[in-house]
């Protein structure tokens, strides 16, 4: 699902011993490799105001509602530009783009 995961930058590698725990902030991404058998166990809190979170979503594991919202609207924005030829579409995509940016800060 994320093929560039590998070639991040700032990656640090960990061998954790028995009894101890590793904790992972919110939206980093990780991988684990098992060096002999072992039980791993994902618990996920919620750091936001309820509000955020799907209401089916006892531990915080899916996107964020507003997060959820903001890739549909990139896909109807990309279906909306598809249409037209290149240079066009590129040139509105970046315009799109730095607004995103831009209202962000």
């Amino acid at each position: 699902m994320f093929p560039m995961f590998t070639q991040a930058t700032g990656r640090m590698e960990c061998q954790l011993e028995p009894g101890e725990v590793l904790y992972l902030p919110g939206l980093w991404f990780h991988d684990v490799t098992a060096l002999s058998p072992s039980v791993a166990v994902n618990i996920f809190w919620r750091a936001l105001p309820t509000g955020e979170y799907d209401p089916k979503d006892l531990y915080g594991n899916r996107d964020l509602l507003a997060g959820m919202q903001a890739k549909l609207s990139a896909s109807s924005v990309g279906k909306l530009l598809a249409h037209l030829p290149q240079p066009y579409r590129a040139f509105y995509a970046e315009q799109a783009i730095a607004e995103l940016k831009a209202a962000l800060g």
